[in-house]
């Protein structure tokens, strides 16, 4: 075994708290180093493999040069559920190009349910992709039909999840889904199809997005803030302006993030006023990169603007 592979599963067998260093020769793992892991995976007890995972998950959060994606890879195998969810969780923006056919076996086959939806969730930035791309064909047929079939599904969590993941998509079949949501009254239905709104960029959602900013609800004030952000809704400025004063905190600094999305001089002066008034500091961050979005944002319009004209003018 490579003495760093063989150093970190001795720290990792050991009993008690182990060190995040003994994760770190975990990283970047090479071909061999990943046989050598897969082996010492299994000998792991199971209590140590779901905390070994979410700290995988939390350390490349924190640390933008380490890469867990072949410890993730491994964990996506784990007999244990817990471990098959976190790994799912943790492989969201990985490169890797097989983890579409992966995410779509767990979801169509897994026989935990919490596996299904984590899997259904990472495939939204899929969809999202191939969207972008305009890409056609067999590939982007089954990733919308499985998300589909999961949209349809009798667990209300799967459910859901595919609907916001399916709110990148312009198929025919997802506005229907989207409302299907939103009028089925509860909060969670409500708030993931606020997600799938805002993903959609379709501005048929409009009148709903503003209407939901003022619902009794925090985490609903809060996902209509984003989708409004999301729609660049400059009518609903106004009522994002109230919510910089939302008693939840949350819900205040998605309708910061929203103001710097959409633009213009009103939000401007909303962010503005509320920078001189801020005394709390993650508050004053998010209303300076607010408005510093929203300054490129506005250059990025006026630049725009500029070559309109003269392609007029041509």
């Amino acid at each position: 075994m490579a003495p760093s592979i063989e150093k970190a599963f001795g720290l990792l067998r050991s009993e008690g708290e182990f060190p995040p260093s003994a994760l770190r020769s975990l990283s970047d793992m090479s071909t061999a180093a990943t046989e050598e892991a897969r082996r010492e995976w299994g000998r792991l007890p199971l209590g140590r493999r779901q905390a070994v995972m979410r700290m995988a998950g939390s350390l490349a959060d924190e640390n933008i040069e380490l890469n867990f994606d072949r410890l993730d890879l491994i964990g996506l195998q784990d007999p244990d559920p817990l471990v098959r969810r976190q790994a799912v969780a943790n492989l969201w923006e990985s490169e890797d190009p097989s983890l579409r056919s992966r995410f779509l076996a767990l979801l169509e086959a897994d026989v935990d349910l919490g596996v299904r939806v984590e899997a259904a969730r990472a495939l939204g930035r899929f969809v999202l992709k191939m969207e972008e791309t305009e890409a056609d064909g067999e590939d982007r047929r089954r990733l919308e039909e499985t998300l589909l079939s999961a949209a349809s599904a009798g667990e209300a969590d799967l459910r859901l999840q595919a609907v916001e993941s399916l709110g990148f998509s312009s198929r025919a079949e997802v506005p229907g889904l989207i409302r299907a949501a939103y009028d089925s009254g509860g909060d969670e239905s409500k708030r993931s199809a606020l997600v799938a709104m805002g993903r959609s960029g379709d501005r048929r959602w409009r009148q709903i997005v503003t209407g939901e900013l003022r619902s009794p609800a925090p985490t609903t004030r809060q996902e209509a803030a984003r989708a409004a952000g999301e729609l660049e809704l400059r009518p609903s400025i106004p009522e994002l302006a109230e919510l910089l004063d939302d008693v939840n905190p949350d819900v205040a600094l998605q309708a910061i993030w929203a103001l710097g999305q959409i633009g213009g001089k009103a939000a401007e002066r909303a962010l503005l006023h509320a920078q001189r008034t801020a005394t709390d500091a993650t508050t004053r961050i998010a209303l300076q990169e607010s408005l510093e979005h929203l300054t490129f944002l506005e250059g990025t319009r006026d630049l725009e603007g500029v070559l309109r004209l003269r392609r007029e003018s041509e």
